[in-house]
């Protein structure tokens, strides 16, 4: 009985340690933002009232202090008019053309040694010879010199470049932690959470753990985001990833947003808060816990709903687990797994045979790419029971697909609920891949 008495005062006296350490941590983010916290609204020449959470993560994503983000959209820099600082003569663009393809071979060294021929301001302005030059500078130790390459805009010599302008991005937020600049730092990494790694969609695990041991407040964040007002710097454009970023900081303060997401006309909100819901209606079961992590990226826990919330939530997935919208029956399914029970169990098996389906041709054969979005949610729902469907996930030659595809629903390009003007690359769960809010699958 002691025994447990003191492994109980312990656990308890560890957790008040932990607690009092966040807060400690988030107070001195306060303190890092002081004067930008207080002059934001200001900087942001905007006349209305913003919420604390919105001036709050206006502050903390650089958005009302850092020239390097761009007008049109926040964590971009590649927004430099073509003609400043260009490059001149042949001379100049064979180098930039070597710099390149050193680049690509990994001798940033020789690719360093080019830069001699350009002016400090058009290796800042270009792309290309701005990674070469802060990779070199990396190398060498030099993180500041690198910082004041990287934080800078530069232009694009044809269409944007998503994959470097990302590259960018983590060099100036590697750069900005080693040589200290803590605000910098913290800007360029959500920069890395909120809009990632086009090629797959994941935050940069590394910033997501600076960000949380440093303090910043990721719910504060999302919140101020969704409160934001259109247009205001374009940070309302990442509505949608703001709502995928709640998935790292569930608490029960959320509930009454979640419930009031859920009944929200955008069927993208409704989804996320559909999903978020049942997470936190976690009924843990006989099952081993680790069959959650095929859905989201969080342990998962039971935060004590009352039986009314329990009810509603229920009854809210399996209503829209017969919806018309493909996303919402994804997230009814995984939702319904989360709250277990037979009779669930029994409704996921009947989507094995749902008709929605992305196609993506595969370039250069007369192939095409087949995923079900619908029946491979089910499928992640069901690995609670240890059962999996065949969901028909493939690679298909085009008398195959007529085939397979002969009573689905193509919903390659259904973006019903959706506002056109918002986006995520964002994907917190594998089933994601399969819920296109891009064009990434097109």
């Amino acid at each position: 009985m002691k025994t447990r008495l003191g492994a109980g005062l312990l656990a308890a006296v560890m957790l008040c340690v932990c607690v009092m350490q966040q807060a400690n941590a988030e107070e001195s983010v306060t303190t890092l933002f002081g004067a930008d916290l207080r002059n934001a609204a200001k900087e942001l020449h905007y006349g209305g009232l913003l919420s604390d959470e919105s001036v709050y993560a206006y502050t903390v994503t650089g958005a009302s202090w850092e020239n390097a983000w761009g007008k049109n959209q926040l964590f971009w820099m590649g927004w430099l008019p073509r003609w400043k600082f260009s490059l001149r003569g042949k001379k100049q663009l064979q180098a930039r053309a070597d710099v390149k393809n050193y680049l690509v071979q990994h001798d940033y060294s020789q690719a360093f040694q080019l830069l001699s021929g350009f002016t400090q301001q058009q290796i800042a302005a270009d792309p290309v010879l701005k990674e070469a030059a802060a990779r070199q500078l990396l190398q060498q130790g030099e993180a500041s010199r690198a910082l004041s390459v990287l934080a800078s805009a530069y232009h694009t010599m044809h269409k944007p470049d998503e994959a470097r302008d990302y590259r960018l991005r983590r060099l100036a937020f590697r750069a900005a932690r080693l040589s200290g600049d803590e605000k910098q730092a913290i800007a360029f990494g959500l920069s890395l959470v909120l809009q990632p790694d086009p090629a797959t969609h994941v935050p940069y695990s590394n910033a997501l753990a600076y960000l949380v041991n440093r303090g910043v407040n990721l719910r504060r964040v999302a919140l101020g985001i969704l409160e934001a007002p259109n247009g205001l710097r374009n940070m309302s454009a990442y509505t949608y990833a703001a709502a995928d970023v709640l998935v790292y900081r569930l608490t029960p303060s959320l509930l009454p947003l979640l419930f009031e997401m859920l009944k929200s006309g955008d069927t993208y909100l409704r989804s996320r808060a559909l999903l978020y819901l049942g997470a936190m209606d976690y009924r843990p079961g006989s099952q081993n816990r680790s069959w959650t992590k095929n859905i989201l990226p969080v342990s998962l826990r039971d935060y004590g709903l009352s039986a009314d919330q329990h009810a509603l939530i229920m009854q809210t997935a399996r209503r829209l687990l017969h919806d018309s919208n493909f996303r919402l029956r994804a997230a009814a399914c995984l939702t319904l797994s989360f709250m277990g029970g037979e009779e669930n169990h029994r409704l996921l098996e009947t989507m094995a045979n749902d008709p929605a389906y992305v196609l993506q041709k595969v370039k250069g054969h007369n192939e095409s790419t087949v995923v079900f979005p619908v029946r491979d949610a089910a499928d992640a729902a069901l690995t609670r029971w240890g059962e999996n469907l065949q969901s028909g996930d493939g690679t298909y030659t085009r008398s195959q697909l007529s085939q397979l595809l002969r009573r689905g629903r193509n919903v390659t390009n259904d973006r019903s609920g959706i506002r056109g003007d918002l986006a995520s690359v964002l994907a917190i769960s594998p089933t994601d891949v399969a819920l296109p809010v891009t064009d990434q699958l097109q």
